[in-house]
């Protein structure tokens, strides 16, 4: 799980790396496109949290707390 959080939290500090407005076309378009990527590995986190979850549900019920709050923090 901390391994989904460092990555989520790497994913964050990229995307605020592209994120700004430039009055340059081929920099706005390289920028969106780097932003499209990281949004996928975004999904892919999020594919990655649900399993988590449901292993955890499956495993133990009273993780069932635990995987709740990840949903939420998946949702932010």
């Amino acid at each position: 799980m901390h391994d989904v959080a460092n990555r989520l939290t790497s994913l964050h500090d990229q995307l605020n790396q592209y994120v700004y407005l430039t009055e340059n076309l081929n920099e706005l378009r390289a920028n969106v496109e780097q932003i499209k990527t990281l949004h996928s590995g975004v999904e892919k986190e999020k594919t990655t949290i649900d399993n988590l979850v449901e292993r955890a549900n499956n495993i133990n019920p009273q993780l069932a707390t635990l995987s709740q709050d990840l949903e939420e923090k998946r949702i932010e």
